[in-house]
């Protein structure tokens, strides 16, 4: 064809109509380049990355204090046991009797090892009266042959007792296990601690977490929070499940940051068991979200939330996560934010799930903006435009920026895992020569574009299916339930040790 367009008497028309095109394209460049559009744009991406820099940043100074604190009064912690490890602590008189409650779903379970993941949660140096409860939806889940085989092996150390909820029948699994749990905790027990089978924890987890507790008696709940990294040699989308993770730790930079995350939620039984502040009521009535729900009513209650710095919990994620798994489970932490319990409830969701989706889709717009930019510059004529010659630079920044964004994300990674390993001195700290600021910056572009998708999507769509059941909402509250091939029994199983 090239040939022929140069051949007879198409040669003398080919070059007007080439030399056209040309210029119009030149001409598109050059209008797209002084559009002021464009400057606010890319701005915005840029106070938005430089936002995020600042909280990681600050983050990673703040943990990086406590680790060289805990390094220098030689803080003895412990997390991770080794196989065959004995770190129950020593009894002491007068300490509150606390109860781990952990809601057990196998096929749900993002972990690599969600074994060592158990045995850190049952291996406390705690010095109370301490049951380990372990809760799953029927006896035929995984589950029960890991928890039979810790009874087993712990039989003279631990209080391990394993509870068979059956099917919810108005509010989601999770919340349905957990109050199977707290109804199997003895008449004793003061404080119940929630937690999760995707986290390890150290042997002064349940310490750390009640001091928050003991020293203010307006503290609803104390709260800790996983540090989430994909394990040697996983796939893309591991690392942009975790990015979801990233993004929230950062929040997680003080002792009173107001979040709450569910895997490690400690509140005292009696708050519980009287309804203070309307958590169980809530629980009760449709709940889906434990967590949130936790959070809400404290807001609304004016009670305060302990995160405290040393509760941060590692975690490896395995590392064969699909595309299609990464994005089921953050459909459902975005989900999350459309189910509520109140009107008060509604509007505190309401402006983080927007927030997450724009900005998330100003960075992507940002990025996309700022790559025309640099192409089309190519493309047109010298930059003797000052909007444009603004615009170019602006571009070329926030390329820059990206990239120390990176950076800076790569550094509150390292400076976390160094917070954890002091609090496990004498164990092998979390790999981290796998990690590496590309990888952080590809995941976290791949994260962005989804973020919106997955806004649209919680919006318009009002059920959620999590380890094959599926949940109808209406009115921000659990509707109904379905199961597959569902056997509906609702009578609780309890356990012993001894029983099984």
């Amino acid at each position: 064809a090239a040939h022929a367009c140069n051949a007879g008497p198409f040669r003398k028309e080919s070059n007007p109509l080439c030399a056209a095109m040309q210029t119009s394209v030149m001409h598109a460049a050059a209008a797209f380049l002084r559009s002021v559009f464009i400057l606010v744009v890319i701005w915005s991406g840029l106070l938005l990355l430089s936002t995020f820099c600042f909280r990681w940043l600050y983050a990673s100074k703040v943990r990086r204090g406590k680790r060289i604190a805990l390094c220098n009064a030689g803080a003895k912690h412990s997390c991770r046991l080794p196989i065959g490890a004995k770190g129950i602590g020593a009894r002491k008189e007068g300490l509150p009797a606390v109860a781990i409650v952990m809601p057990i779903k196998w096929e749900c379970i993002k972990a690599a090892e969600p074994q060592a993941n158990l045995r850190s949660h049952v291996l406390t140096a705690y010095g109370g009266v301490c049951s380990c409860i372990f809760v799953v939806e029927s006896a035929d889940d995984p589950a029960v042959i890991v928890v039979r085989a810790l009874q087993e092996e712990l039989q003279k150390l631990a209080d391990i007792r394993l509870v068979v909820a059956g099917h919810s029948k108005n509010s989601s699994q999770k919340i349905h296990n957990m109050l199977a749990g707290i109804a199997a905790c003895d008449r004793a027990i003061q404080y119940v601690l929630f937690a999760d089978v995707n986290c390890q924890m150290h042997q002064d987890t349940i310490s750390i977490l009640m001091s928050g507790l003991e020293s203010d008696g307006n503290t609803l709940v104390a709260s800790g929070y996983p540090l989430d990294l994909p394990v040697p040699g996983a796939t893309l989308w591991a690392w942009v499940m975790c990015q979801f993770r990233q993004i929230c730790l950062s929040q997680f930079s003080g002792d009173k940051s107001g979040f709450v995350w569910g895997g490690a939620m400690l509140m005292r039984k009696a708050d519980f068991d009287q309804d203070r502040c309307g958590v169980k009521s809530r629980w009760l009535d449709g709940g889906y979200s434990d967590d949130m729900m936790v959070w809400s009513c404290a807001m609304e209650g004016g009670k305060a939330v302990s995160t405290p710095l040393c509760a941060l919990l590692p975690n490896l994620v395995r590392k064969d996560v699909t595309l299609q798994q990464a994005f089921n489970f953050l459909h459902r932490q975005v989900f999350v934010l459309t189910t509520y319990a109140s009107g008060e409830h509604f509007w505190q969701h309401m402006p983080l799930l927007l927030a997450y989706g724009l900005l998330n889709m100003l960075q992507c717009l940002a990025l996309a903006v700022s790559t025309l930019v640099l192409a089309c510059t190519l493309a047109s004529s010298p930059l003797l435009d000052a909007v444009a010659f603004m615009n170019f630079c602006s571009a070329g920044l926030y390329v820059a920026t990206l990239f120390c964004f990176a950076l800076v994300q790569y550094g509150h990674i390292v400076d976390a895992a160094g917070l954890t390993a002091a609090l496990s001195p004498g164990l092998l700290p979390l790999p981290l020569w796998h990690v590496s600021p590309v990888k952080l910056l590809v995941s976290s572009l791949c994260h962005s574009f989804l973020a919106p998708i997955l806004v649209m999507l919680a919006l318009c769509q009002r059920s959620i299916t999590w380890g094959g059941t599926t949940y109808h909402i209406h009115d921000g509250k659990v509707h109904s339930i379905s199961w597959p091939g569902a056997d509906l029994k609702l009578e609780y199983q309890t356990f012993s040790k001894t029983g099984m």
